[in-house]
């Protein structure tokens, strides 16, 4: 699991597409649980890309492994 802000704010959708698919299968990231400073855009594409595998971790969340 990748967990915390990827600071994907100034990007464009084409690179977050590619950077989230690349985390997925080449990388092998199982899940993802971006933090705020990741940005909207990111946090729907890392939800269309990991579905399930993708959890919410905004402020106070605690993530059980």
């Amino acid at each position: 699991m990748v967990a915390g802000g990827f600071h994907l704010i100034p990007y464009q959708r084409e690179y977050i597409e590619g950077l989230a698919k690349r985390m997925r299968e080449e990388y092998d990231v199982e899940s993802v649980a971006p933090a705020h400073c990741t940005g909207h855009l990111a946090f729907a594409i890392f939800q269309k890309v990991y579905d399930e595998r993708y959890r919410f971790f905004g402020l106070g969340e605690r993530i059980n492994l």
